[in-house]
């Protein structure tokens, strides 16, 4: 026998509402576990189906009861019983368990088992008998169908209390030995009474006899009630195992009438909504899946859109920085260009002034020039006088011999005077010539130095609008940006709502496949029906990143079972 490892003293109390219902196959191989099983059992869905079904088993479950329970089902029968099962951490709950063989056109095809919470004295009795089973110790009990019998000499005591009971049997039993007793009390007076021999044994015989009459009849309708109620018994447990197939409208389901028309209605009826449910569910599939693909499509180009929105913030932010870089080198240059019509207008007033030295330069070379030519016209007048002052000496004789000297001297002089006048007049014109290119050169140099104020002037200008345009252009960069930010933000708020929308269509998706799944545990008999496509493996694995994401925020469900320790 498996036996599941390890084990712990926590025990998980169902709640009164909680139904753990699984579907096997002749294998005891899990074809269905709806969503509460799977919670209690502490399995995942993907673990549970496929598995033999005792990987809920727990080991202080004695091997008679499962040998009880597959010999009770194999036999076509239902098995009620109280049963300890292993959650996946090692701990355990108790269950009722109604373990029922599914019958499809004659055929086993499966068991379906119905779990529902069991109640504490339960628990107790079967604790334990399942030890006295574990110890070997017999004893006076036995287990017949997952109850728990007496056997030998104990047989008797449990047959009247069973004759005491409340089931239907009891009462026609007790209904039957009444009459016995009633009609043998009335033979007995009658063979007591003084009435002719002959007469009175024909009327004790008679009354024997028809009392033999009435216990028959009274047999045969307490077999033919106690069979229709176990063909309806037969059939509501083979509604509630899911089997809608199941044939209501036999010879022994007429005998039920109403009844028989009441379970052949209901089963009509889940018939027809398990059909419905199971088309609708195949449409809402349908409708989820392409949302799920549409969602994910979406995301993906949501995501791209992101990525380009954020590469495009990056460049303008970058752009940004340029022209702002720009603006302020536009600014500085505006500052140099200003300083710089300062200086050349500095340059030309220089340039201005030079003019006028020049100009005033060449004026006084001119005025040198003419007292060059008063120095020169001098010379020669001196010459002059010096040549009749020797002519004068000369008649004088020896009397005007130092005064001949004076003159020669003079005249000496005279003509060094005109020599240098001369060399004065030659540097004067060179002086003049010199000075009046200077004056057309400074003249010059004023107009260019004017056409270079009206250059820096015009830059300055242009510079300035190009520094106030540069400056405008940051701040509208830097809106710009803002909104792209903006639109960034607004993008990944959308991406996530995106990929909340997809991941809500894949739990969509995969909540429709768990619901086909399970109104599918309902056969109608449609077998010839396409298979609908089963949740694709990446939904799956997708399904939990919904709950990872907003388990914060999803309240507690009400139907979740309570721990608690315990010692066994």
């Amino acid at each position: 026998m498996r036996k599941n490892l390890p084990v712990t003293g926590i025990e998980t109390e169902l709640l009164d509402e909680q139904y753990l219902i699984s579907k096997t196959d002749l294998a005891g191989r899990i074809v269905y576990a709806n969503p509460a099983f799977v919670e209690v059992s502490g399995f995942s869905r993907q673990e549970l189906i496929g598995a033999p079904h005792n990987i809920v088993r727990h080991p202080d479950m004695p091997a008679e009861v499962f040998a009880d329970l597959w010999h009770t089902l194999k036999q076509r029968r239902s098995w009620v019983g109280i049963v300890k099962n292993r959650r996946k951490d090692g701990g355990f709950y108790w269950v009722m368990a109604h373990a029922s063989p599914i019958i499809e056109q004659g055929e086993l095809t499966g068991f379906a088992s119905v779990r529902v919470r069991a109640k504490s004295q339960d628990i107790q009795t079967a604790e334990q008998f399942y030890q006295e089973l574990r110890q070997g110790r017999l004893g006076s009990r036995a287990l017949r169908a997952g109850q728990i019998v007496a056997r030998s000499w104990r047989r008797p005591f449990a047959a009247l209390r069973f004759l005491g009971g409340p089931s239907l049997l009891a009462a026609f039993l007790r209904k039957g030995l009444l009459n016995l007793g009633i009609t043998g009390t009335i033979i007995a007076m009658i063979l007591n009474t003084e009435m002719p021999e002959r007469s009175m044994f024909l009327l004790a015989g008679a009354l024997g006899a028809g009392t033999l009459v009435i216990l028959g009849y009274q047999a045969l309708l307490m077999r033919r009630v106690l069979g229709s109620f176990r063909t309806a018994t037969h059939i509501a447990q083979q509604i509630a195992a899911g089997n809608l197939t199941v044939n209501t409208r036999g010879p022994e389901v007429s005998k039920l009438e109403t009844l028989g028309q009441n379970l052949d209605l209901m089963r009509k009826s889940l018939m027809s909504i398990s059909t419905d449910v199971d088309n609708s569910c195949a449409n809402n599939q349908q409708v989820a899946r392409q949302l799920s693909d549409n969602s994910t499509l979406l995301e993906a180009r949501t995501h791209e859109q992101a990525a380009s929105i954020q590469e495009t913030t990056a460049s303008m932010s970058s752009f940004g920085q340029t022209v702002l870089q720009t603006a302020e080198n536009a600014k500085a240059s505006h500052e140099l260009a200003s300083r710089s019509a300062d200086i050349a207008s500095r340059g030309n007033e220089a340039v201005q002034k030079v003019t006028v030295s020049m100009q005033q330069i060449l004026e006084s070379s001119q005025h040198i020039g003419t007292i060059v030519a008063m120095i020169n016209n001098i010379a020669f007048q001196t010459n002059i006088l010096s040549i009749n002052a020797s002519i004068e000496s000369a008649r004088a004789g020896e009397a005007g011999k130092g005064f001949a000297v004076v003159a020669s001297a003079v005249r000496s002089l005279a003509q060094q005077a005109a020599q240098a006048a001369d060399e004065i007049k030659q540097l004067v014109t060179q002086t003049q010539a010199l000075s009046a290119e200077g004056a057309d050169h400074a003249a010059h140099a004023g107009q260019t130095m004017q056409e270079i104020l009206t250059s820096v002037s015009e830059v300055a200008h242009l510079m300035g609008e190009i520094s106030a345009a540069t400056g405008e252009q940051s701040i509208g960069l830097g809106q710009l940006t803002q909104a792209l930010r903006q639109v960034d933000q607004i993008t990944s708020d959308n991406a996530v709502l995106v990929q909340d929308l997809s991941e809500t269509a894949r739990e969509l998706n995969l909540n429709g496949a768990e619901l086909q799944e399970a109104i599918s545990v309902l056969n109608h008999g449609d077998k010839e029906k396409a298979h609908h496509a089963p949740v694709p493996a990446h939904s799956r694995a997708l399904a939990p990143v919904v709950t990872l994401e907003s388990a914060r925020r999803q309240p507690v469900p009400p139907g979740r079972p309570r721990q608690r320790a315990s010692g066994t």
